[in-house]
C-alpha cells in the first residue's frame, strides 16, 4: 500500500513554476528525504503535501484519498509532520527536509 502518491504535480509561487511534472510514490514503511540547494523548492513541496500551499496541476493522494483543497488535508495533520534540520554533509552546510508519516512509525513501535 502507498501512503502517498503524487502524480504530475505542478506548484507555482508568484506566477513562477517552482515544481513541474513531479510524480512519485511513498510506500508504507518508507520515509521521504529531500536534499538540495537553498531555494530549489524543498520546503515548498513539503508545505504543499500538507495542504498549506495550493498546487496548480496534478494529484496528491494520502492514504488513497485525493487531497485538492486545504480542508482535504486537515485530517492528516495529526499523522504527518515535517522535520527541517541543518546538517554538515561532506564538509558543506546543507538543509535536509524529512516528511515523517507518524502512522507508519507508530505501527512499527506497536510491533516491537
Amino acid at each position: 500500500m502507498n501512503v502517498l502518491e503524487v502524480k504530475q504535480l505542478q506548484i507555482m509561487r508568484d506566477q513562477r513554476v517552482i515544481i513541474d511534472n513531479l510524480s512519485f510514490e511513498l510506500p508504507e514503511g518508507h520515509r521521504l528525504f529531500l536534499q538540495g540547494d537553498i531555494g530549489c523548492g524543498k520546503s515548498t513541496l513539503l508545505h504543499c503535501l500538507l495542504g498549506f500551499i495550493p498546487y496548480q496541476q496534478g494529484e496528491i493522494r494520502w492514504f488513497d484519498n485525493t487531497c485538492r483543497q486545504e480542508k482535504d488535508f486537515v485530517p492528516l495533520r495529526g499523522k504527518i509532520g515535517i522535520l527541517i534540520s541543518k546538517s554538515i554533509v561532506e564538509g558543506c552546510a546543507s538543509t535536509m527536509n524529512w516528511l515523517r508519516v507518524h502512522y507508519t512509525l507508530m505501527r512499527k513501535i506497536e510491533k516491537c
